[in-house]
């Protein structure tokens, strides 16, 4: 197979003209005559839903484009496959192990997917589906693809400089999600995917018309008219994907800073076990500015020591007093509390410090929880 995508990396080098492609050929499968070729887009959305939020799994949704070779299947599909991922942020709990490559995966078509019927080209809609095991080797690749949008992302950046794409940059970089078979970047919708399975996959074979559509000439207006709507076309996405990238890029440079600085954070953490308050505060601050902090929680107390800074906060309560009886034995008599609360912040490749940590500790003579003794400073960071 790996001949196969070399050869088809030319061909579709052609047919990219953005300079950051977004859409994969990662599979094909079947005998001549009964052929499948699949696609998919790097775009993963998050279909979790509300009750599954801060838990262990995550929802993920790719797009996945399959063009048919077989008559009695229709021209192609587009589905939207959502699969079970594990959750990589650390809600206090660790992080669970990921499965083994070939380890069934759970899946299931998500609402919005269509065919093009092959009997007249027209476009229908497919219902959703059923939460089941998969275990074919399609759906493992594209289980791997949507579990890992980060990876994949960073992957297509890295091989695109300029005009050029290194392909083969690309599949080491893939390598490390378990990639093992070469795949292909490539710009496309279905109607491109399409023409390239007929014309460069399945070359020579002969395509399935119970339309006539396809047999039929194009008048020289007809092609005329196409051709200017392609160009329009062209324009269109070339200037929305231009205010696209103004718009996204400085968010994505961001959100790639800070999960990077998530693998920093964890290892100045060094696996240490957080209580349930402390959880819960650094699930919400981790990432954020130092600055942040000062405006919302108050002006802390800072020491430092190397890269590493402490921004300290803390309150107390305390009625006790001692009284002293005859045999010089003291009883103390009221009752107090204190609140000890840190925000650990470290340098992200930019020299900004962000929250990596927060410890918390509180004592009292009334067995309050933490949450309670610190009532007042556990604020939580604006959106």
């Amino acid at each position: 197979m790996r001949s196969l995508f070399a050869f088809l990396f030319v061909a579709m080098i052609s047919l990219s003209t953005p300079a950051c492609p977004a859409d994969i050929f990662f599979h094909m499968q079947g005998e001549p005559g009964n052929r499948q070729a699949f696609f998919s887009n790097t775009l993963v959305d998050d279909r979790t839903p509300l009750s599954m939020l801060m838990g262990s799994i995550e929802i993920k949704q790719i797009n996945v484009t399959v063009i048919y070779e077989n008559a009695q299947q229709p021209e192609w599909a587009e589905m939207r496959l959502q699969f079970e991922c594990i959750s990589k942020v650390d809600f206090g709990k660790g992080i669970p192990k990921p499965a083994a490559w070939t380890d069934p995966v759970k899946m299931r078509l998500g609402e919005g997917g269509t065919i093009l019927r092959r009997i007249d080209l027209k476009i229908e809609s497919t219902p959703a589906g059923t939460w089941q095991a998969a275990s074919s080797p399609v759906l493992l690749k594209a289980h791997k693809l949507a579990c890992n949008p980060d990876e994949v992302n960073a992957a297509v950046r890295a091989s695109a400089t300029g005009k050029t794409l290194d392909s083969a940059l690309f599949n080491t970089e893939l390598r490390k999600i378990g990639f093992t078979e070469d795949v292909t970047l490539m710009n496309g919708s279905a109607p491109e995917f399409l023409e390239l399975a007929w014309t460069r996959l399945w070359a020579g074979s002969k395509r399935p018309d119970p339309s006539g559509k396809w047999a039929k000439m194009a008048t020289p207006e007809e092609k005329s008219a196409a051709m200017a709507k392609v160009a329009g076309a062209k324009e269109q996405v070339a200037e929305l994907t231009q205010k696209t990238k103004q718009a996204y890029e400085p968010k994505i440079q961001l959100a790639e800073i800070k999960f990077e600085f998530d693998n920093v954070a964890a290892k100045l953490r060094n696996g240490r076990k957080l209580n349930r308050t402390e959880s819960q505060m650094l699930m919400v601050w981790q990432g954020r500015l130092e600055e942040e902090v000062a405006s919302i929680v108050g002006r802390p107390s800072i020491t430092e020591t190397g890269n590493v800074r402490f921004l300290s906060y803390g309150k107390n309560y305390d009625t006790r007093a001692a009284y002293e009886y005859k045999g010089g034995t003291y009883v103390t008599h009221g009752i107090y509390w204190s609140c000890d609360m840190q925000f650990v912040t470290t340098q992200d490749r930019r020299g900004a410090f962000r929250v990596a940590d927060v410890h918390i500790r509180a004592d009292s003579n009334m067995n309050l929880s933490a949450k309670a003794a610190c009532d007042g400073l556990l604020h939580v960071p604006r959106n």
